[in-house]
């Protein structure tokens, strides 16, 4: 491709990626409006994301397209865990709704799995650049409005320090830029994470309406 695909992925969902950013329970979070319910309803729907994602990803982690953005250092469900026990307990996943955006997105993830693995990459960028880059700040939000620290509440947004965060945000594009990718595969990623991000606003949009 001319345009590198991380390039191509940033232009192409810029429009919708600033819209999740202000959808539903996000504008409340970055406003520092969230509650606590609101705050541990959240982490539960995105929990279900995660799982699906990242068990697909783990299964396809010998494929040419997976392994190279497969950083294990990036992977989120254990401390979204972590965060759940300590907030709510250890019966956050029976006693915390999961919204039907959240199964239906977690359904998406795992059909991808099934049939084409090679697409899992735009749910990746999407997420785990999103928490490299503005998850920074959201997991300073979220400490300074509901009281709790890396250890104890806000370990989601922990990648080992803002130099660390750096080098992971650099690596994470160049893994991308190796990647094989033709211009017709390219516009297929970028048209998944698209969708991604649509999917994200509705997921947002229907906690705030339902936490």
């Amino acid at each position: 491709m001319s345009v590198s695909l991380a390039q191509r992925l940033r232009l192409g969902t810029s429009a919708v990626h600033s819209m999740a950013e202000r959808a539903g329970v996000m504008a409340q979070l970055i406003d520092g409006r969230l509650s606590h319910r609101e705050y541990v309803v959240l982490l539960r729907n995105l929990w279900e994301i995660y799982d699906a994602l990242e068990v697909s990803l783990q299964h396809h982690r010998l494929d040419p397209w997976i392994a190279p953005i497969l950083k294990l250092q990036l992977q989120r469900t254990d401390r979204l865990r972590d965060d759940l026990i300590h907030l709510h307990g250890p019966g956050w996943r029976a006693e915390l709704p999961v919204t039907a955006a959240a199964r239906a997105y977690r359904d998406r993830l795992e059909l991808l799995g099934e049939q084409r693995p090679t697409l899992l990459v735009a749910h990746a960028y999407v997420r785990y650049l999103g928490d490299l880059h503005g998850g920074q700040m959201l997991g300073q939000i979220v400490s300074r409005t509901l009281g709790v620290s890396i250890e104890q509440g806000a370990a989601f947004y922990y990648f080992s320090g803002p130099q660390s965060v750096g080098q992971l945000i650099r690596d994470y594009r160049i893994a991308l830029d190796s990647l094989p990718c033709s211009d017709a595969l390219g516009q297929e990623m970028v048209s998944e994470a698209q969708d991604a991000f649509h999917r994200h606003v509705v997921l947002f949009e229907e906690i705030a309406s339902t936490a």
